[in-house]
């Protein structure tokens, strides 16, 4: 006698690749996220030294730092630009002249994008 054959099912053995298709998805998704983090973190330390050094320049201007007496806007709108950054606005709030410098920064996530401000501050007191 022999024994009948039994029919084959389609699904069967797709177990293996279908896993390793979702693993891979699953690694994919990972990578990108790390690298779109790392990428975040970058951008942020950037624009936070481009917010520093603008609020310093800014100081420059001042008689204290041997300047002429105004700020020098420009000097700090040039040194955000050199540093990847836009300078969105400058605070000068008396004495003894403190300068609160804020800049924007593109982090360039590919699903979130998007402009990020940072500030910094800087004062220059009498010596």
């Amino acid at each position: 006698m022999t024994a009948a054959a039994r029919p084959r099912d389609a699904t069967q053995g797709a177990a293996a690749p279908t896993t390793l298709l979702v693993l891979g998805l699953v690694a994919f998704a990972l990578t990108v996220g790390v690298v779109s983090i790392g990428r975040a973190a970058v951008s942020l330390q950037q624009g936070t030294a481009a917010a520093d050094a603008a609020a310093l320049a800014v100081l420059t201007g001042s008689t204290l730092a041997g300047g002429d007496g105004s700020p020098a806007l420009e000097a700090a709108a040039d040194v955000t630009l050199e540093n990847g950054a836009t300078l969105v606005g400058v605070d000068l709030a008396g004495w003894p002249h403190r300068v609160l410098v804020v800049v924007a920064v593109d982090i360039g996530l590919p699903l979130v994008g998007g402009l990020v401000t940072v500030e910094a501050a800087a004062a220059l007191r009498p010596p």
